[in-house]
């Protein structure tokens, strides 16, 4: 099936998709997976940017899978392989290129200055976990993280690593700072409060770092926030 849309409002901030076209299909067999495919194109009226989002997913009794997704806006792109949903644990491959100018095209307050290329790897982890592999490479820095994320205890926690951070070459009107960093965290969601209401996360945040602010050595830095 084939539809094009003269203008369609998104929920939220003013947002329309115009000349959006929207391709697709999906077989349901008596016995055995169903098979779907979509496609849509379009362009985001406010920011003058082109918007795709591309897929084909199986579902049967063992989740959901999916040899290849495929989403652009503007210059930022999304390419995801061999993804999979077993309803707890997911597994695949995310490739994420960000160039500073396309983010900026996307939120013009966006305080970034660097180029972002990212590789995600997602694969089942402990019980109920899928483990989190991060890759990237942010201006002339390195960033890698190892985490656990799970579904039902709400839990993330693991560590990210930053080699050769630069912020004043990252971010726009950042600390003149050059360090090294380590992250540790665990957040997981609050206990239910009596009488309802927004839950909330909490957990502890560690940060260890090196390197110098404004042309000052620090040999070590030490930061543990508990929320």
């Amino acid at each position: 099936q084939r539809r094009r849309e003269p203008g369609h409002r998104v929920a939220g901030p003013p947002a329309h998709l115009d000349g959006g076209v929207v391709e697709g299909g999906v077989i349901v067999p008596r016995d055995g997976a169903v098979q779907a495919h979509v496609a849509v194109t379009g362009t985001w009226r406010e920011r003058a940017l082109s918007v795709m989002l591309r897929t084909a997913v199986t579902v049967d009794a063992t989740g959901v899978t999916a040899a290849q997704l495929e989403a652009q806006l503007g210059g930022v792109t999304l390419d995801g392989r061999t993804l999979a949903w077993d309803g707890t644990q997911a597994t695949a491959t995310l490739e994420v290129r960000a160039p500073a100018a396309a983010v900026a095209a996307i939120v013009p307050t966006s305080p970034l200055r660097a180029d972002v290329v990212a590789t995600i790897q997602l694969a089942p982890g402990d019980v109920g976990a899928t483990r989190v592999g991060l890759v990237a490479q942010v201006g002339q820095a390195q960033v890698t993280g190892d985490l656990s994320a799970a579904l039902d205890t709400r839990r993330l926690h693991g560590t990210l690593r930053g080699h050769g951070l630069d912020l004043v070459a990252l971010v726009g009107g950042g600390l003149a700072a050059h360090a090294d960093a380590t992250v540790t965290l665990d957040v997981r969601q609050a206990p239910a409060r009596a009488g309802g209401g927004s839950r909330g996360v909490v957990g502890t945040l560690e940060i260890d770092a090196h390197g110098d602010v404004d042309a000052m050595a620090v040999t070590a830095s030490r930061l543990r926030v508990a929320f």
